[in-house]
């Protein structure tokens, strides 16, 4: 595992603190009782069966595996999936933890979502498959706590899925071909199933209102709604629990910056962020035709912009208790530029939202004051892997897929 050498990079001047847990302490020994503690404490540690937060102290040992990337100290920077070559597994999509405290994951090359076991010293089992035979590839991974269910989607369909049952359809007739494929797919505070379809081109006008839109359904796949539009790529999004709004991120055309754009609850009719007529700043985009001032005055301008290229995917919300510092904001995964000119994202990215909706970003990993480009050539970022996905466990843990077929997972140094 390499760790920041000073003698190389300069740390960044501010390093973000990193939370560790109390160690447990002597247990005092001056009573019969004390001692019968002490006892029962080795006994159940042995057995595994404490609850977590008893547990805590017994953290398994870091497990080197996200080499060269520069992160502050104490941080465990850890890679859950390995030899996926061998297992047949290319990809990695969306991500998510279930009841169980297993990880789960979308296999767009195996047509499945697969799962991987939790161990007894804390590490995850080889993955299984815990759906399989979709009839198309699946990206999209979420879990409805309320409902007990998994929602996947892929590029014209979404499916129901519930352990020892056949996958259930709701949603079969969605675009689909050329252009991007549907994004993660998600249960909603209204009860409601989000999802976003991605455009079939880079600045083309569709004719099919589904495309480039956020669209969402009844928990059944009925009632199919338009909820935003404008929107050429969106992967993934999440809720504010402060303010109910809905953040989301999307990738733009080559050459303009990719952009988090947000829906507030109160919101009434489908909001229009533009795509592909104007860009960030709300001027027309030169080339497109209808596009002018008067149609781009109409348009939501996004509350954030990242790099061109950049290709934002996964944003979850964060109140996990491993990593205080990070408590109320949204941590989200730009996967990374695709044959680009020049090198944008690799990065995870903290963005904050205050009381006065002021939106700001600071970069999190890696933990270098070095530019993108030259964190990348140096592989000091996550360069050349693509991160997708995002997912944090009932510690606080952060799990990261990867395009080519890893999961990594960052957590307090034991």
């Amino acid at each position: 595992m390499q760790v920041a050498d000073d003698s190389v990079e300069k740390p960044c001047p501010m390093p973000p603190t990193i939370h560790r847990r109390a160690a447990g302490g002597n247990i005092p020994r001056r009573t019969r009782s004390a001692w019968l503690v002490a006892l029962w404490l080795g006994v159940m540690l042995a057995l595994g069966a404490l609850p977590a937060a008893a547990q805590e102290a017994t953290d398994p040992p870091c497990r080197a595996g996200v080499r060269g990337l520069f992160r502050p100290p104490g941080l465990c920077a850890e890679d859950l999936l390995t030899g996926f070559e061998g297992q047949g597994i290319a990809s990695v999509g969306g991500l998510a933890f279930g009841p169980d405290g297993a990880l789960y994951f979308a296999s767009p090359a195996r047509r499945a979502v697969m799962r991987m076991m939790p161990d007894r010293a804390g590490r995850y089992d080889a993955p299984e498959v815990f759906a399989g035979g979709l009839p198309e590839p699946p990206i999209g991974l979420s879990y409805d706590a309320e409902s007990g269910a998994w929602y996947a989607s892929g590029d014209t369909h979404i499916w129901r899925l519930r352990d020892g049952d056949a996958p259930e359809t709701l949603v079969d007739d969605l675009p689909g071909g050329a252009g991007g494929w549907l994004g993660n797919v998600r249960v909603g505070p209204d009860r409601r199933l989000y999802v976003a379809k991605g455009a079939r081109c880079a600045a083309c006008v569709d004719d099919d209102p589904r495309r480039a839109a956020l669209l969402s359904f009844a928990l059944d796949g009925g009632d199919m709604r338009i909820e935003a539009t404008g929107l050429r790529d969106a992967f993934d999004f999440a809720w504010n629990p402060v303010d109910g709004a809905l953040i989301l991120v999307e990738n733009e055309r080559p050459g303009l910056p990719a952009e988090l754009n947000m829906l507030s609850a109160g919101r009434s009719g489908p909001l229009d962020f533009g795509w592909p007529y104007c860009d960030a700043d709300g001027a027309p985009v030169p080339g497109v035709p209808g596009a002018d001032e008067a149609r781009c005055a109409q348009t939501v301008r996004p509350v954030l912009t990242f790099e061109p290229e950049s290709k934002p995917m996964g944003i979850v919300f964060y109140d996990g208790a491993a990593f205080p510092q990070y408590q109320g904001a949204f941590l989200v995964a730009l996967g990374g530029s695709w044959n680009a000119t020049s090198i944008a994202g690799y990065e995870l990215r903290l963005v904050r939202v205050g009381p006065d909706g002021a939106v700001s970003s600071e970069r999190v990993l890696p933990f270098s004051e070095r530019s993108t480009s030259d964190a990348s050539i140096i592989r000091t970022s996550f360069y050349p892997y693509h991160l997708t996905g995002l997912a944090v466990d009932e510690h606080g843990w952060l799990a990261a897929g990867v395009a080519e077929g890893r999961i990594y997972r960052f957590r307090p140094a034991p």
